[in-house]
């Protein structure tokens, strides 16, 4: 599988522009022992992260020049070397700016698993109901 990633390439000089970001395409990794492949769905972009993208950072370090930016997402895992997740699950955590992310499950990382349920539950209640539960 191709995976693609956002890269922050230059730190910006007042408001963010498309030129300090950057894409590069490379191919995915197999999970590892205690590892999970996660198809990345939603990414965040909140204002904290202007700031860590100054060369002093703001709370933290900040954002390392050429990485895929580090954020908060949500997705699906495809592949997994780690007992109490499995293909399909969905997963929030820290992950990053890119299509797949493969890395050690932390306590960051948790499974969306009553959302799962919740879904199920709603769509045999009624499917209008599931597209307000999307929302939420």
């Amino acid at each position: 599988m191709q995976n693609r990633q956002v890269l922050f390439v230059k730190r910006p000089d007042g408001a963010v522009a498309p030129d300090i970001f950057d894409f590069r395409d490379t191919d995915t990794v197999e999970p590892r022992d205690g590892e999970v492949l996660v198809r990345n769905i939603y990414l965040s972009c909140d204002p904290y992260m202007r700031g860590q993208m100054k060369e002093s950072g703001y709370n933290r370090n900040p954002f390392e020049l050429g990485d895929p930016l580090p954020a908060r997402v949500v997705g699906r895992v495809v592949a997994s070397r780690r007992e109490g997740f499995n293909e399909g699950d969905y997963v929030w955590g820290f992950l990053a700016w890119e299509l797949y992310t493969c890395q050690p499950v932390s306590t960051q990382f948790l499974i969306v698993a009553q959302h799962q349920q919740h879904h199920q539950r709603l769509q045999q209640l009624h499917p209008k109901l599931l597209k307000i539960f999307r929302l939420l």
